[in-house]
């Protein structure tokens, strides 16, 4: 069996002047630097088509059970509803109920005004989640909003806004033809004290996805006490 070609390339610029045992350390060497990207070649169609079918298996279970009602829901109020819809084709579309004007920072949200309810413009999966596309009426920077749904638990899911940094929302099930609201005057809502488990009433809980984290512990009697800001807090300095 002749040798592989790199190594005839390594002799020839070799110095006549060493010996058998240099040369072959130096073969040795260069066979386990180009191994790796020898057998990673080889393997690469294989391994990336195994990839592909383990990212598609959970994708299927966990946003089936996105479909339904949900709310971000901040003391008894819900400051968002959304409604997912998913076709026989496997097509998303959404409804956003929101204010039509309000004041926040990722944190908190205040000065509610009014109520909308927008249409998606545009439905689709992704990976183990469902993106869509909402209109930004209130934005005069951007057109539009993209929102990414998960589902973590029955009845539990999770909201993330892109191109923001601030983490995501909980999303708690609600009852059908749940409305924004009832907003009280000169309250703020923070999203510290968002609910985190589905209202009663809500739509059966489908099964919860292999390896998805359970929820987390609801709040305690403590937790639930805790003060609340209002609109006035920052008088007193």
């Amino acid at each position: 069996m002749q040798p592989p070609l790199f190594v005839f390339a390594i002799r020839a610029r070799l110095p006549a002047a060493c010996n058998a045992a240099h040369e072959a350390r130096m073969i040795r060497a260069a066979i386990f630097a180009i191994a790796p990207l020898l057998f990673s070649a080889q393997a690469d169609p294989v391994s990336a088509q195994a990839r592909a079918e383990v990212r598609a298996q959970p994708a299927v279970a966990q946003t089936g059970g996105l479909a339904g009602q949900w709310a971000l829901r901040i003391d008894d109020a819900n400051i968002f509803v959304f409604v997912l819809t998913r076709g026989e084709g496997g097509q998303w579309r959404g409804v956003w109920r929101r204010p039509a004007s309000y004041d926040g920072n990722g944190a908190v949200f205040l000065a509610m005004q009014g109520a909308v309810e927008l249409p998606s413009l545009l439905g689709r999966e992704v990976l183990s989640e469902v993106e869509m596309r909402f209109a930004n009426p209130q934005s005069v920077e951007t057109t539009a909003v993209t929102y990414r749904f998960r589902l973590i638990a029955p009845g539990v899911a999770q909201l993330t806004v892109m191109g923001e940094t601030y983490p995501p929302f909980p999303l708690v099930a609600v009852p059908a033809n749940a409305q924004i609201g009832p907003f009280a005057d000169g309250r703020i809502y923070d999203r510290d004290n968002a609910a985190i488990a589905p209202l009663p009433g809500a739509a059966p809980p489908v099964a919860a996805p292999v390896g998805v984290p359970a929820p987390a512990p609801a709040q305690t009697a403590t937790e639930a006490a805790q003060p609340r800001l209002e609109a006035d807090f920052l008088d007193d300095f």
